[in-house]
């Protein structure tokens, strides 16, 4: 069994936020993963800074009821076409998908500890935040994936 709780809603905001540390390196490249610490700061400021800053309330995390360790998390971002004068500063690919911004407004970034793939943890992320999107009236939400990556089937 599993729980969804958000960063603003955990009691635990800092273990959350360091088993999200982990499991973010642990889906990372090899290239990233075997990098000096100072480019794995940077990668991890990259592509989660704008999320704390801006959208805490949409950061979500699948915890194992036995052991409340977390079993992955999810980011995400209501309105790319207003975050995206930001994120491009730091995602140089962000502004290659503005066209569809207008069908497809809101996007995510979700990954799972390696222990707890297969077990619905992502399934129940992702409902959970479009169950969200849908209370706020929005119309849509993208991923951005790549050729070749487990997730190219989602």
């Amino acid at each position: 069994m599993m729980f969804i709780e958000s960063l603003k809603s955990t009691p635990r905001p800092t273990l959350r936020q360091r088993e999200m540390h982990e499991i973010f390196f642990l889906s990372a490249s090899l290239r990233i993963q075997q990098a000096d610490s100072a480019t794995q700061d940077e990668f991890w400021r990259r592509w989660t800074t704008y999320y704390f800053e801006h959208h805490s309330d949409e950061i979500y995390f699948a915890c194992d009821d036995a052991t409340d360790r977390t079993m992955g998390y999810l980011t995400g971002c209501r309105n790319s076409l207003l975050a995206s004068a930001e994120l491009s500063l730091s995602i140089k690919s962000y502004r290659h998908f503005e066209d569809l911004f207008a069908a497809y407004p809101a996007h995510l970034h979700i990954n799972l500890h390696p222990d707890f793939r297969g077990r619905g943890a992502g399934t129940a992320l992702l409902q959970h935040y479009l169950n969200d999107l849908k209370r706020q009236k929005v119309t849509g939400a993208h991923i951005v994936t790549r050729e070749g990556e487990r997730n190219i089937a989602f």
